[in-house]
């Protein structure tokens, strides 16, 4: 059996103990540039998830103060591929939906 690492196993205490509806986009944002992959990929899920009730407690600063890299690849995550394609955007890289690497680490 693999032995998760210390930046894995932070990376979970992070977004199983910290990680909420008011800021996972500004986790994500910090994990993307502490190079935190699962992090990331984990509270992007938790924002996108919730963002209707974010923006209900928090208001249009959720995205407003958010980063705009991050708010363009969140986009990519609810955007179809044929939508992209409908628009004239079919050259866009769209991330995955789901990031099973954050499951490897439980």
């Amino acid at each position: 059996s693999r032995v998760p690492t210390l930046g894995a196993l932070a990376q979970a205490a992070i977004a199983t103990e910290i990680c909420d509806m008011r800021n996972a986009l500004d986790l994500a944002s910090l994990a993307d540039a502490l190079d935190a992959p699962l992090l990331k990929s984990y509270c992007q899920q938790v924002g996108l998830s919730n963002m209707d009730a974010a923006l209900v407690e928090c208001g249009a600063a959720v995205l407003v103060d958010c980063d705009h890299h991050l708010l363009a690849e969140l986009e990519a995550l609810i955007t179809p591929p044929q939508a992209l394609k409908q628009v004239g955007k079919g050259d866009c890289t769209l991330l995955p939906a789901t990031d099973s690497r954050f499951s490897e680490m439980e």
